[in-house]
């Protein structure tokens, strides 16, 4: 693991606090307790489903930390986490043996959208994929919204190079 990849490190272009508009925006790699919302997807950054249990997250944030091919990137202004996502490096059998990406969970706090913490969260994750030798990174959203389809073919993202099929688990 690269020293700019441990948890809570500064990461990549945007290492420093660097202004983006009239604000300063800090990039890490996430870490923290995640009972006390340290940390992506917790503690009111605008995700809206449920969070698991205590006991459930813990565990899954400890298994997330031990895995070197999955990153929570979190954006912090003034120490609070206002931005986020997450990619997962996933190893492949055909072209080459070259690993895919899938980012996930892309969240800006919606006071803070419009600053471009989102792309700033986007271009750490992307930085991840290509670093793991990554052919493809690839991005999916439940959004509807032209101006959220928007904001991910401005960063880079091509909405007609494939189909995505979902299927969710029937509670």
């Amino acid at each position: 693991m690269r020293a700019a990849d441990k948890p809570g490190q500064d990461v990549g272009k945007h290492a420093r606090s660097r202004p983006l508009g009239l604000v300063f925006l800090n990039a890490r790699v996430a870490k923290g307790n995640p009972n006390q919302g340290g940390y992506p997807g917790v503690g009111g950054v605008g995700v809206r489903n449920p969070s698991p249990g205590s006991n459930q997250l813990a565990e899954a944030w400890a298994e997330v930390l031990e895995n070197p091919r999955c990153r929570y990137f979190g954006g912090f202004v003034s120490g609070e986490l206002v931005s986020c996502c997450t990619i997962m490096v996933i190893p492949n059998l055909t072209r080459g043996g070259r690993p895919y990406g899938l980012i996930e969970n892309v969240v800006t706090h919606q006071e803070h959208r419009g600053h471009g913490y989102g792309k700033a969260m986007l271009t750490q994750a992307l930085e991840f994929g290509w670093s793991h030798s990554c052919y493809k990174v690839m991005q999916m959203t439940g959004r509807k919204d032209d101006v959220t389809h928007y904001f991910y073919e401005s960063a880079g993202f091509d909405s007609q190079s494939k189909k995505a099929f979902v299927v969710k688990f029937a509670a």
